[in-house]
């Protein structure tokens, strides 16, 4: 079954997952154990990375005190559409703080922003911020993890941490629906 056209057509949590990672190889589909959870079932200090309207960038930087350093697994561009699956680390060498997929429509940027964000060597936030953009941040679901190794979201993340949480949302660029995404932390040396 093809995956939903827009994020807001997903139905399910799975659905949203398969979503996001359409488009970047049958790997992506390959997902732990995962159950959507509320906000209030976020725990601390997953909560106050996950429970917000602010630039995950902003919110990874100030809890972590370093600067966040992209890496990004996979890519994929069309004419209309550039994806990827995503590692932020806590400064250089660092420890992956989050995992993400993103699907970000090419006409919601400037050509500068759209051919800053296609050489992968900022975070969205850092770039968004630095280009101006007009952004909301809309998280529509939460969801908990249960990381199993060789799995999705457990991609670099310490191998001591067994549980993760993130968030699905859109954040909306100059009044359009720009950008779909899957932002996921998890705590090293922490187990929830």
């Amino acid at each position: 079954m093809p995956a939903p056209a827009l994020l807001t057509d997903c139905r399910t949590l799975s659905d949203a997952l398969a979503h996001l990672a359409d488009g970047l190889g049958d790997g992506a589909l390959d997902w732990s154990p995962h159950v959507e959870v509320q906000a209030a079932d976020v725990p601390e200090p997953q909560k106050d990375l996950l429970v917000h309207e602010l630039h995950m960038t902003v919110v990874l930087e100030r809890f972590w005190k370093k600067p966040v350093v992209l890496e990004v697994l996979r890519s994929a561009t069309s004419d209309t559409t550039y994806r990827r699956e995503i590692l932020l680390r806590a400064g250089t060498g660092g420890p992956v703080i989050e995992y993400g997929l993103v699907r970000m429509r090419r006409d919601a940027f400037s050509t500068g922003a759209w051919g800053e964000i296609q050489t992968e060597s900022a975070p969205l936030g850092e770039i968004m911020i630095r280009h101006d953009v007009l952004r909301r941040i809309e998280p529509l679901r939460y969801v908990r993890f249960d990381l199993l190794p060789n799995r999705r979201p457990a991609a670099g993340f310490d191998a001591s941490v067994r549980r993760a949480f993130g968030r699905v949302g859109i954040i909306h660029c100059n009044g359009l629906e720009a950008i779909e995404l899957l932002e996921v932390v998890a705590m090293p040396n922490m187990s929830d």
